[in-house]
């Protein structure tokens, strides 16, 4: 896991993952463990301001 911070925009952080396909991706998100759905619960209630944080994917390409 990587956390990036935007030196232009410091409240915008970036967290990497490294997956095989989005499909192993997708299952990720549909096995979520209990403990780890109590700890996102927990990092959230961190969170402040109206709007929830933004969740957005990039995809990285290895091209031949």
């Amino acid at each position: 896991m990587l956390l990036q911070q935007d030196p232009s925009n410091p409240e915008l952080l970036t967290e990497w993952f490294l997956v095989e396909s989005w499909a192993k991706h997708l299952r990720q998100h549909q096995r979520v463990h209990r403990a780890d759905a109590e700890l996102q619960r927990g990092v959230i209630g961190f969170h402040v301001g109206a709007k929830a944080p933004r969740v957005r994917h990039m995809l990285g390409l290895s091209l031949p």
